[in-house]
């Protein structure tokens, strides 16, 4: 991974950033992308080898996925709601999703620099307890992103709906441990 950003032609900073770091130096590496439903490339069978190819930060990096796009992490509008938030895969497209998560989330949440530790934390939790909730899993274990894609999957093929839901809350789940999420959120 350090040797494809180092080479990215598109950001080519990466190179005089990287100079003189390996791979060696880091011990974990974790991913995060949009679903990018709409764009003419994506197939879910791609991003299911992809989830498969990236499920372990300490070897090639773990993936999240935000579903539709980051933007999930502000399309809060009270935590009740959110775990039955969803939206139409023709609302997916950049610019439309963009403005309705920012027209119907939460001011405080609109800006990933100024969200509170205990925001993240709440964040955190209601990400977990809907991944649980669409793939039927148990709330007192942490939810694979496989588990996740492939729930939504069959949902936008049913429904042409997807669940809106954030990668970097579950993130936090999974680096910092379900039980210190949840004894953080209680006090």
């Amino acid at each position: 991974m350090v040797e494809l950003l180092r080479e990215s032609k598109t950001q080519p900073k990466n190179q005089e950033a990287l100079a003189g770091i390996s791979r060696h130096k880091f011990t974990e590496i974790y991913l995060f992308f949009d679903l990018e439903y709409n764009d003419d490339k994506f197939s879910f069978e791609t991003l299911e080898t992809f989830i498969n190819l990236y499920s372990d930060e300490t070897d090639l990096g773990y993936a999240f996925i935000n579903y539709p796009m980051v933007e999930a992490t502000r399309h809060v509008k009270t935590p009740e709601s959110f775990l039955s938030s969803q939206i139409s895969v023709s609302s997916c497209r950049g610019k439309i999703y963009k403005r309705l998560s920012a027209e119907e989330g939460t001011k405080e949440l609109s800006d990933a620099r100024k969200i509170t530790h205990s925001d993240w934390i709440q964040l955190a939790c209601i990400n977990h307890k809907k991944a649980c909730l669409i793939t039927n899993e148990e709330h007192e274990t942490l939810t694979s992103q496989l588990s996740i894609l492939l729930s939504q999957k069959r949902k936008v093929q049913t429904s042409e709906i997807i669940f809106i839901l954030a990668g970097l809350p579950l993130f936090l789940v999974h680096h910092f441990g379900l039980s210190l999420i949840n004894s953080l959120s209680t006090e």
